[in-house]
């Protein structure tokens, strides 16, 4: 008996000691192959031959792997670019009609924030900081802000402490990082910068304190606030006013009542993020210029700031043929019923321009509290503007806009109708299946248009479509495919066994897209093509894929003739380790016993 226990137990340890030998050496490989990979990333971003190209490409790798998306918080992000242009160009019409028209995907920044840093992308960011390649340096520490990379502030330091460059934009940049990325410690080594002859250099090591935002580095912005630099001085108080510092409010209006313009456009920029109404008076000062950029910054600064006078304040400048956008963002974010009843009123007009502006605003607001207008906008007699309004409402899953679009559809506009067809396609809906079969061979339509048009006729199950949807795949490259359409899985796994190299890549982005892993044997013979943008593509797509399956080919691919496809396959697997380091972070925490 006591036999038989012994063996049991001698059998457990063996297995235990054998699960957990596997699991060591698991852990091992996909340490020394994500190290493997930093490596070849490092090698190729301090060679000299490399060119540049690359080396942004691997701090773009970086930048993703130090930062976590966040959506948009407002619309202001998608409109940015049409501020000046309106400014600058009075005869709006042909542009506002592309802004409907358009109905391609742009891709726009995401904005982001820290992530966890990977120890391997600190020592990678260290050696930058330590280069002698001005440029590497820049790149470094703008990755290093970006990450908030709080690790290398005494390396950071201990470089501007030793820095003999005469390179003004290292200098500025280290300062600028020591902020981001600083606490009260790094005050002790800014402060010196306050008295540098250099007014740009003085400038950014005020901002570079302010970022710290304690009470140490008020303390020394209240300083400034009476300094006679103007500029130190106006940085200071756009910092502390929105604490409301009485002494900084009192400097700024004198900036804004300046004769000078250039001394109220610094004043502005120096309050263009303060959300505190304290400095409403300011605005109404600022409102009353003859200069319509001091006006623009004044409306950019009201959408800030969240009250019923703010609105009041914009209000009049909605029929300003120039100030108009700004107006419509401003009023956008604010939460006010009065805003809305406004926004309301404007969709209700005549007035094309401004419908068409608040459209473009709130196709990136994600709530609820827009349907209104976007009913209203449905019943509008400019179908572009229907057309939109149907498309956003499909976002709130509310299909409200079928109707609309049907109109649409007969119209003698033949874009409009397309486009209108097309949607409803894209919903399910046959209604314009004819339309889309006529634009299918039309040779003036774009191909990515043609494209996405055979690829809804497929989804609405139109066989005969197939020959020419693997055409139209066959020209484009999988940065072109569309974000938000896929062939059905059959039609896919056929694809994936064609000949043509473009179709089976892009069969596998759209395989990979809906989790689909059969395209793995694909990938890894492409990934060995002679075609260096065919290599190249399938190892990024191996990334994408996800799959601890694909390790081993990556490995093989970081010894590549090409720096491209092994900084791609260093990317891919620091994607794919990443990703179950993470997952495995989430299955430890849902185990954990609350």
């Amino acid at each position: 008996m006591i036999k038989k226990l012994l063996l049991s137990i001698f059998t457990a340890l063996l297995v235990f000691n054998i699960s957990f030998s596997h699991a060591a050496n698991e852990t091992n490989n996909s340490v020394n192959l994500k190290e493997k990979a930093f490596k070849t990333l490092s090698d190729a971003l301090f060679d000299e031959k490399i060119h540049y190209n690359i080396k942004i490409d691997i701090f773009d790798i970086i930048n993703n792997f130090i930062t976590e998306d966040l959506p948009p918080e407002s619309p202001e992000d998608l409109v940015q670019d049409f501020y000046q242009n309106m400014i600058d160009n009075p005869d709006q019409s042909t542009f506002t009609i592309d802004l409907l028209n358009n109905d391609q995907q742009e891709s726009s920044e995401d904005i982001k924030k820290p992530a966890e840093t990977d120890k391997n992308i600190i020592e990678l960011l260290k050696k930058t900081v330590e280069s002698d390649n001005d440029n590497i340096i820049l790149y470094g520490l703008d990755s290093i802000s970006k990450g908030k990379v709080k690790e290398l502030l005494p390396d950071v330091i201990i470089k501007l402490k030793n820095f003999d460059s005469d390179d003004l934009e290292v200098e500025t940049s280290l300062i600028s990082t020591i902020g981001k990325i600083g606490n009260d410690s790094a005050i002790e080594t800014l402060q010196p910068y306050l008295d540098d002859e250099n007014l740009r250099i003085k400038l950014n090591a005020l901002q570079a304190i302010g970022d710290i935002k304690t009470e140490n580095a008020n303390k020394i912005l209240k300083e400034y606030v009476s300094k006679d630099s103007l500029e130190l001085a106006l940085l200071s108080s756009g910092i502390l006013v929105n604490e409301g510092d009485e002494k900084a409010l009192k400097l700024l209006q004198e900036g804004i009542e300046s004769p000078i313009i250039l001394t109220q456009q610094k004043t502005m920029i120096a309050i263009s993020n303060v959300t505190n109404p304290v400095i409403l008076p300011l605005i109404k000062i600022a409102l009353k210029s003859d200069n319509d950029v001091i006006k623009a910054y004044a409306l950019n600064n009201l959408g800030k700031i969240d009250t019923i006078e703010s609105v009041k304040l914009i209000q009049p400048y909605i029929e300003d043929e120039k100030l108009m956008p700004r107006a419509i963002i401003a009023l956008s974010q604010n939460s006010s019923k009065e805003a809305f009843r406004i926004l309301e009123s404007m969709m209700k007009s005549d007035n094309n321009i401004q419908k068409t502006y608040i459209i473009a605003v709130l196709s990136r607001i994600k709530d609820k509290r827009i349907l209104p207008l976007l009913k209203i906008a449905l019943d509008d007699k400019n179908e572009n503007i229907s057309i939109a309004a149907a498309k956003i409402l499909h976002t709130f899953e509310d299909d409200s806009g079928i109707d609309a679009l049907k109109i649409a559809i007969k119209s003698n506009n033949e874009d409009i109708s397309l486009r209108a067809a097309a949607f409803l396609g894209y919903i399910g809906d046959n209604t314009g299946q004819s339309i889309l079969l006529n634009a299918i061979d039309d040779t003036n339509l774009p191909s990515w248009k043609r494209l996405d048009i055979s690829i809804i006729l497929e989804k609405l199950g139109d066989k005969g479509i197939v020959p020419k949807l693997k055409e139209l795949l066959s020209k484009q490259r999988p940065k072109t495919l569309p974000k938000d359409l896929n062939p059905s899985a059959k039609t896919l796994k056929e694809f994936i066994k064609d000949d043509s190299v473009w179709v089976q890549l892009n069969s596998a982005v759209f395989l990979i897209r809906n989790k689909d892993s059969d395209c793995l044997p694909i990938l890894e013979k492409l990934s060995n093509d002679p075609d260096l943008l065919v290599r190249t593509t399938a190892v990024d797509l191996l990334g994408e894929l996800g799959s601890e399956k694909a390790l081993p080919v990556l490995n093989k691919s970081l010894e590549d003739e090409s720096v491209r496809v092994r900084v791609k396959a260093a990317e891919s697997i620091i994607k794919i380790l990443s990703a179950q380091k993470t997952h495995k972070n989430i299955k430890e925490k849902s185990n954990t016993p609350t």
